[in-house]
């Protein structure tokens, strides 16, 4: 009864190719490196769910070269009301000295950022 390579990687858990590749190995199995390589690029769950690598582009990125020149502005939320109403986490990060900054807020506008920036 021949195995079938996907419902092999499956049962797995959805090993990488180095790991499915040592494993077929090991179990004297008759799929190729290519094969491999090929089933575990095109597998639905893998896809969706293993991590990707980002590669940087070769344009240079602006650096901040002294504090508050560049922040990072993000809500979090909405998380469970506090008893004063606020329902989201204003995060500002200060790109030079990596500074957290949180604010509890009730609404994600532009005008509740601006309050809290000056």
């Amino acid at each position: 009864r021949r195995v079938d390579l996907q419902t092999l990687h499956e049962s797995l858990c959805h090993p990488g190719i180095t790991r499915m590749v040592h494993w077929v190995r090991s179990k004297n199995l008759p799929f190729s490196t290519e094969e491999i390589r090929k089933m575990t690029d095109t597998c639905p769950t893998c896809m969706e769910v293993k991590p990707r690598f980002h590669i940087e582009s070769s344009g240079s990125l602006i650096k901040a070269t002294k504090p508050f020149e560049r922040i990072n502005v993000d809500f979090k939320g909405p998380l469970p009301t506090s008893p004063t109403g606020h329902r989201y986490l204003l995060t500002i990060v200060d790109e030079y000295s990596r500074f957290p900054f949180a604010y509890p807020c009730s609404d994600m506008t532009a005008t509740t950022i601006i309050k809290h920036l000056t």
